[in-house]
């Protein structure tokens, strides 16, 4: 009965070493993975560098970015500083006002008697073809007097010493000679200039520190307008 038991046992475990074997000959092994190499690992196992920018220098690269885009197609301009604008001549077809003849006339200050001598200036009268006085027009006078640099504006129609459509502008508080150094400017409200540039000569005479000149404004350019002669029997 001993022996049977023992050898019960024996075929046992016989069968499960067998089958063991069996097993191991019908499952293929594994392979192995194959390790990187060290490089390799190295490259695997190594984190990145992260920049971190300041966001105030990342706007300004951006802009700075935007700076260097062109923004045109055409010709580059190597002079940075901008020309100086020339001042606005009006064309002949665009002159409206001219000086009436025998104008202008220098004389003895009446406009200021108290003043007498201590005084020089310009004054006039703006009328249109017809003789109507015409009120509103700016009147500029402009340049220097020695070194002294004068800037001077009157309206018309302001003066009611002079009459209807008058102006005055003072010059200075004494005579003084010089020799068409200023400039008399007729501009109209909207800043265009209706006459030709007129240069002015004063004089250091206490009889001709009044200037007397007056303007004539036409419905249309003097080069369109045509003059008739008048013809009398």
């Amino acid at each position: 009965m001993l022996n049977k038991t023992h050898k019960n046992k024996t075929t046992k475990a016989i069968l499960t070493i067998c089958a063991l074997v069996i097993s191991c000959r019908l499952t293929p092994a594994e392979s192995p993975e194959p390790q990187p190499t060290a490089q390799i690992q190295d490259q695997l196992t190594s984190t990145p560098t992260v920049i971190t920018m300041n966001p105030v220098i990342g706007d300004i690269l951006q802009k700075t970015e935007n700076w260097l885009e062109p923004t045109s197609t055409g010709p580059i301009n190597d002079t940075a500083t901008p020309s100086p604008t020339p001042l606005s001549t009006p064309k002949p077809q665009d002159i409206l006002i001219s000086i009436q003849p025998q104008s202008p006339v220098y004389l003895v200050n009446f406009l200021h008697p108290e003043l007498g001598c201590n005084w020089m200036g310009i004054a006039g009268q703006i009328f249109n073809a017809k003789g109507v006085p015409v009120n509103g027009l700016i009147v500029e006078v402009e340049g220097f007097l020695g070194s002294e640099e004068v800037l001077r504006l009157a309206l018309s129609g302001t003066s009611l010493q002079i009459g209807p459509g008058g102006f005055e502008i003072t010059l200075s508080d004494r005579p003084f000679e010089s020799q068409e150094s200023l400039m008399l400017h007729i501009y109209d409200q909207n800043g265009k200039q209706l006459n030709e540039t007129i240069r002015l000569t004063t004089y250091n005479d206490c009889r001709k520190n009044l200037i007397l000149i007056n303007f004539v404004l036409f419905d249309q350019p003097l080069s369109k307008k045509i003059f008739f002669p008048t013809i009398y029997r």
